[in-house]
């Protein structure tokens, strides 16, 4: 089910820490270099690829496969709830 694909998002070290979305650029992105499973991923926007490896690494990590359109579901809900504007970061941090 997408909450558990939701779930599965945060209980993760990795995926629950760098990634967000981004409200300037409108897409998702990783702040940081990360490995999953034995893919690395660098920072930046993600990849095509990125849903089919998190897909496979719940898989065998989790023992749970996800039908695509729960964790499509699952993922659009992670981000949205993980948004930031780095322009409106960057403004704020000068104004300081």
């Amino acid at each position: 089910s997408p909450s558990n694909v939701l779930m599965s998002f945060k209980a993760d070290d990795q995926l629950s820490i760098y990634l967000k979305h981004n409200d300037f650029s409108q897409e998702h992105e990783l702040l940081k270099d990360i490995k999953i499973g034995n893919t690395l991923f660098k920072k930046g926007e993600l990849p095509s690829n990125f849903d089919s490896v998190v897909k496979v690494y719940f898989e065998s990590v989790l023992g749970v496969a996800f039908s695509n359109q729960a964790m499509l579901d699952g993922m659009e809900t992670f981000f949205s709830e993980r948004s930031y504007n780095p322009v409106i970061e960057y403004m704020e941090r000068a104004t300081e």
